[in-house]
């Protein structure tokens, strides 16, 4: 079996910023809160940078490639499933596996471009913390019309 499943209770972290990324995970139903750690060192309390609810968002898969630990916390807002790949595991379908290696490509290209639509979301609106932004321009344009 390429995939685990981990069913979290609300509250239940996933993945804590700073812990060594060991895989990917893919949410498959609940919601998941983001955390950045504030305060000097980045040792201070915990700050919600976005919820997502989206099935089939990825998460960690930019730590897993480069081998860099977690930059966020992971944590269930509710009742939440989600898979769960281990690198060594994806490495080797990724070897044998050349259009499955493109597709993830794709996913980090999109990643990439929706944190920083994300970011550029928040620094929009600095003075409120959405409780979901918006994970592409195309879906904020379409909730606005």
């Amino acid at each position: 079996m390429i995939r685990s499943v981990k069913v979290c209770r609300a509250g239940e972290v996933l993945f804590h910023h700073a812990d060594v990324a060991s895989g990917i995970y893919i949410l498959e139903s609940g919601r998941l809160r983001v955390l950045y750690p504030t305060g000097p060192n980045k040792m201070g309390p915990l700050r919600l940078l976005w919820v997502e609810e989206k099935s089939g968002s990825v998460f960690a898969l930019s730590e897993s490639v480069s081998g860099r630990a977690h930059l966020v916390t992971l944590q269930a807002e509710e009742d939440t499933t989600a898979g769960f790949v281990e690198w060594e595991k994806l490495l080797g379908i990724l070897h044998q596996q050349g259009e499955f290696a493109m597709e993830l490509v794709r996913i980090l290209a999109n990643e990439l471009q929706n944190l920083y639509n994300k970011a550029r979301f928040i620094n929009a609106h600095p003075g409120r913390r959405p409780q979901r932004v918006p994970s592409d321009l195309f879906e904020a344009k379409q909730k606005r019309a």
